[in-house]
């Protein structure tokens, strides 16, 4: 326990909501008890999330550097960047489309709360 803050200073919604938009599911451990399983199973999907990040970003990467190497040969066969995201099209917008729902997530799961659950939240309690 912090002895800078009493154990039964209530929570407030608006903080809670700007958590969520700025810092997605860490916003959960604003209300650590009640949202702890929450917070674990985001970390763990954000973790597998950033892992195909990396995988789709390494695929991309590859593919522009062997269009850079095909620029400095006349007989070139790809098109360009934009050929190399057409081909990867679905790892960007699946991995896009997975991250944003990481994020909106906790967003959507603060804004449905009442406000007075966060004012009730941890008082009288120790």
């Amino acid at each position: 326990m912090s002895p800078l803050r009493p154990a039964d200073e209530p929570k407030h919604k608006g903080r809670a909501v700007l958590l969520a938009l700025f810092f997605g599911f860490a916003a959960w451990s604003y209300t650590y008890k009640a949202d702890a399983k929450k917070f674990w199973i985001a970390v763990c999907l954000n973790l597998l999330a950033a892992g195909a990040l990396l995988l789709v970003f390494k695929s991309l990467l590859s593919g522009f550097s062997e269009w850079l190497d095909s620029v400095s040969s006349p007989d070139g066969s790809l098109d360009g960047p934009g050929a190399i995201i057409a081909d990867n099209w679905w790892q960007v917008l699946a991995v896009g489309l997975t991250l944003l729902g990481l994020w909106l997530w906790p967003v959507i799961d603060i804004m449905r709360r009442p406000a007075n659950w966060y004012e009730a939240y941890g008082v009288g309690k120790s």
